[in-house]
């Protein structure tokens, strides 16, 4: 599997836990401190989103294809996608508790997704010095 292969695939994750977060914050509104949060982490993945366009950008204008060393397999692919759409679900719950969205929260902050993110970005670095210097930065972030 090539890395931008991956990339895309993670863009479009990055995307929907934007939507996700975005739309969690609206209904938390009258909750400032759970309102912050949500809204911080829809930011936090729109800069993702853009992060991974760059690098698929970055790796076509080189004219490399690097061959990935992990693979987003199907059960990758269901425990990522799976979390955002049982969060998404939560959310359709007209009396969801902040807990339970919490915990949809965690469930994918802690998925593979932030791994593949890492693994992205790591990969990144051999071809940009911007990707060498966001590894820093998310390494501190985290």
């Amino acid at each position: 599997m090539e890395l931008v292969e991956i990339i895309e695939w993670l863009r479009s994750i990055e995307d929907l836990a934007f939507q996700l977060y975005r739309k969690a914050a609206e209904k938390f509104k009258d909750r400032q401190e759970l309102f912050s949060f949500l809204d911080h982490l829809a930011g936090d993945e729109t800069w993702h989103y853009h992060l991974m366009g760059s690098a698929v950008e970055m790796l076509k204008k080189q004219g490399v294809s690097p061959v990935s060393v992990i693979a987003v397999d199907a059960r990758t692919r269901a425990n990522v996608e799976g979390a955002l759409a049982k969060a998404f679900a939560k959310l359709e719950q007209p009396s969801l508790a902040a807990g339970a969205l919490l915990e949809s929260v965690m469930e994918i902050e802690f998925s593979e997704m932030n791994d593949v993110f890492l693994y992205v970005i790591n990969s990144c670095q051999p071809y940009s010095k911007t990707f060498q210097h966001m590894a820093s930065i998310i390494q501190t972030h985290e």
